[in-house]
Parts: C-alpha cells; structure tokens; sequence
C-alpha cells in the first residue's frame, strides 16, 4: 500500500479508531518518516529504495486508540510522495518485523516481507532453482 492508498482510508475512517489486523486496538504510531536505502546488492549493482516506514508500539494503556484524523495530521506534517511504500515496523515475538500494508473489508493489513535475491542473473538462480550456486 502506497501513502496516498492509506490517507484515503484515513480520510474514510475520520475520527473512528484505525484497526489493523491481529494488532491490539490501543496501539500507538511511535514514528512515521521517510526512509531511504543505499546497497550494494550481491551482484555488486548499487540499488537505492525509498519508502516511508510506521512504527507501531503497544503499550499498557488499554484505552488508547488512534484516529484516522490523528495519523492523518502526523502524516501530514511532511512533504511526502503519495506514490512511496508504507511499511510498519511491529515488535512481534520479541524482535521487530517488518510488513507492507494491505486494504481489505476496510481493515489494514500486515502483510510479511519477505528477502529476496536481487541479482539472480548474475548469481545463476533460475525461477526453479535452489539454493545451490548462490551469492
């Protein structure tokens, strides 16, 4: 989901509680920034991603609940492209995970990433390969 896709669901749930999927309903927006990455994939090509990262925390405050309206403002604070990624960081087991987003029947969703060979030409991977002649 990229940041114009959320604000217009922000827009559509206004001043009601975001809910997202398997996520306690107090949780809180610690962070939400832009964030730009520059790497040397394993194939020696420098790649360079952006996208906006969200962090959400649970804390024991059970009555808390963020509003479209309240993210919506945070989200605003900024000059951001619409067009870039949002992905949430969320402390799930004991260590951060890192998810995309997701639309459906007006919930978010988490949706897991996943790593991936980015030079699979250069490193002789086929669409069936195994790990075998890996990077």
């Amino acid at each position: 989901m990229n940041l114009l896709e959320l604000t217009k669901h922000l827009l559509s749930v206004g001043d009601q509680p975001i809910k997202i999927e398997n996520v306690p309903e107090h949780f809180h927006v610690t962070e939400f920034g832009y964030v730009t990455k520059t790497f040397v994939d394993c194939g020696g090509e420098i790649r360079r991603k952006d996208n906006y990262s969200m962090q959400i925390w649970v804390a024991d405050d059970l009555n808390h609940r963020i509003t479209g309206v309240k993210l919506l403002n945070i989200v605003e604070l900024e000059n951001f492209q619409t067009a870039y990624y949002v992905m949430v960081e969320y402390d799930t087991n004991g260590t951060i995970g890192l998810y995309g987003l997701k639309l459906e029947d007006d919930i978010l969703k988490l949706v897991p990433t996943k790593t991936d060979c980015l030079a699979k030409d250069k490193c002789g991977i086929t669409d069936n390969c195994s790990s075998k002649g890996c990077c």
